[in-house]
């Protein structure tokens, strides 16, 4: 059964060796993109271009996702933002859903760290401002006004990545943690309905799971997940986060239920660009109502639930 694909990332996951990476702009210079296109004629060109797009269609299977990827990096070019996004995309939704952390987990860190380079490349792609200011030794965080609205799934995706490459060490948690709310709040700034709500619905998976002392939060994890759901109702990963990371923490095993009831019940294709995603949530609810009978999904004190859900 495929795993589902996070549209959030959760705090903890990565490793000690993001202390030593670079960013796309503090490498002199930075590695020339060789794309495939430069090499090829037009007709071949929209060839492979077409057969990308279909085998993005099919994504919800490995083999189709990672012929995107391949295609995707020799077509796309340096100076092209959204397409290094949507490639920053696509390494998160091949490392969160095919890489099992088990199995595979050198290489899906690797993958996330291509994510975050390719999300990078699309800051400088977007905003020459941005480019200058980064490149001349100024912070990212301090950038970030510089990149306008056609740079939001950049941040998203950066933000994304990293969030899951940075933590097998709580040190270098703490020290990027501020950097990925940073980067959301100018994502939430840019427009708080992208990709179906997606800074509301990060910012609560990410209260929810974060300890207290990261910026763990359950009231205001409480309130993103319900702000995502009002801004886009149709959205199964909200839902699947929020009965997930929110529900079990505060110890709501009526939320939990009625979410994952609600996820299983749905038309996977009421939102038509979502499709693959919308089923994964589904098999992923599924999965979770069949591990334990709906009424005692989740067992629990009614005493520690109080206190879960004041904190």
């Amino acid at each position: 059964m495929l795993e589902i694909n996070r549209c959030l990332p959760l705090l903890f996951v990565a490793s000690l060796a993001c202390n030593n990476r670079q960013a796309a702009w503090e490498v002199k210079p930075a590695p020339p993109a060789k794309p495939i296109a430069r090499k090829l004629v037009a007709p071949t060109i929209a060839e492979l271009q077409t057969e990308a797009e279909e085998s993005w269609q099919n994504r919800g299977e490995r083999a189709s996702l990672e012929r995107a990827i391949e295609l995707w990096q020799g077509l796309v070019a340096a100076e092209d933002a959204a397409g290094l996004a949507q490639l920053s995309r696509a390494y998160f939704l091949l490392a969160e859903s095919f890489l099992t952390p088990a199995g595979e987990k050198s290489k899906r860190l690797a993958t996330y760290e291509k994510g975050i380079t390719s999300a990078e490349q699309a800051m400088l792609a977007v905003s020459a401002e941005f480019s200058n200011r980064v490149n001349a030794g100024e912070a990212l965080e301090a950038a970030l006004p510089a990149i306008p609205v056609e740079g939001q799934a950049a941040l998203f995706w950066y933000a994304s990545n990293l969030g899951r490459f940075i933590t097998a060490d709580m040190t270098t948690a703490a020290m990027y943690k501020s950097r990925i709310e940073t980067v959301m709040q100018r994502v939430l700034e840019l427009d708080p309905t992208f990709f179906h709500a997606a800074p509301h619905r990060f910012m609560g998976a990410f209260r929810a799971e974060a300890p207290a002392f990261l910026g763990g939060n359950l009231k205001a994890s409480k309130e993103h997940f319900e702000t995502a759901l009002q801004l886009a109702p149709d959205c199964l990963e909200t839902k699947l986060l929020y009965a997930e990371l929110y529900a079990t923490r505060a110890k709501d095993s009526q939320l939990y239920n009625r979410l994952l009831t609600e996820i299983v019940a749905a038309d996977p294709k009421a939102i038509a660009d979502l499709v693959p995603e919308q089923r994964m949530a589904q098999d992923r609810a599924q999965a979770l109502l069949d591990g334990a009978p709906e009424s005692e999904a989740i067992a629990f004190d009614a005493s520690d639930a109080k206190t879960a859900k004041e904190n």
